[in-house]
């Protein structure tokens, strides 16, 4: 069972892992402690992270990312955001605004090749390095980074602003199994035609393509927990899909791997067409 802390754990967290004890100062660890989130914060240093296995899921205001072994989240600094660790430890580094620049303002989230999964690994065994060996170490990461960010920005779970569909978002989250386009107007306290022109206004996509991303999006969290495992059978069901051939092909189409694939830890950028 994931544990949520409370702001103020959160901060105690922040504070004891000393994430802003010097503006100017470049570091990493790996963060030890597993199933848990972190509730909504933010840093005053940049933020790179990404799982040691398993998943990651990291919220904003706006978006619900999944970041995968394969994968880091640059998180600018700023940028207030929750964060969820699965089964296994995350890498963590943080780098000084003044010093290292962003040049995004949102989350993103990118690759991580051979080059950029060394390089996170270094950087959280740099403490007691020379600090002209962690200054350049962390410059090579910030360039790799910058690099990356280059890419086209990959496909998030957007999130609604507005009350009526957050409503309906919320529900829909929480009952990924049953969930359908009339039960979320319900919640949302709108017809179902209405709730489908909010949905393109706001979203860009039906609500049935967005039952779909969500389901796939919690597909990917539990095949890759390790407690409880299930099958992905087990999974398919969980997430509202009777057919396991109907799954199958839905998570291919969205990740670009079965979910067998994916589970053995291949993790290419994710679709949504």
């Amino acid at each position: 069972m994931t544990k949520r802390l409370s702001a103020n754990e959160t901060r105690r967290a922040i504070s004891r892992f000393g994430i802003e004890r010097s503006l100017l100062e470049a570091f990493g660890y790996a963060d030890e402690m597993v199933r848990h989130r972190y509730a909504f914060h933010r840093h005053t240093k940049h933020q790179l992270l990404s799982p040691q296995a398993g998943v990651v899921m990291v919220e904003t205001a706006d978006a619900l990312h999944v970041v995968s072994p394969g994968q880091a989240a640059w998180i600018p600094a700023g940028v207030r955001h929750a964060t969820t660790v699965g089964d296994a430890p995350a890498y963590t580094l943080f780098f000084p605004a003044v010093k290292f620049p962003s040049p995004v303002e949102s989350l993103r989230i990118l690759p991580a090749g051979s080059l950029l999964r060394e390089l996170l690994i270094a950087g959280t065994t740099a403490e007691k390095a020379p600090a002209t060996v962690r200054h350049s170490l962390f410059t090579l990461l910030h360039h790799t980074c910058i690099e990356a960010l280059k890419n086209p920005a990959q496909p998030a779970l957007r999130r609604p602003q507005s009350a009526n569909l957050g409503r309906a978002v919320d529900y829909l989250l929480q009952n990924l199994e049953t969930a359908t386009p009339a039960l979320l107007a319900r919640h949302a306290g709108a017809s179902e035609r209405t709730l489908r022109r909010h949905f393109q206004m706001e979203l860009g996509v039906s609500p049935e393509r967005y039952i779909q991303q969500a389901r796939l999006t919690k597909a990917m969290q539990l095949l890759m927990n390790r407690q409880p495992f299930r099958t992905v059978v087990e999974v398919a069901l969980e997430v509202g899909y009777s057919n396991h051939s109907a799954f199958s092909a839905a998570f291919r189409k969205f990740t670009g791997r079965s979910p067998v694939e994916f589970r053995a830890g291949e993790f290419p950028s994710f679709r949504t067409d």
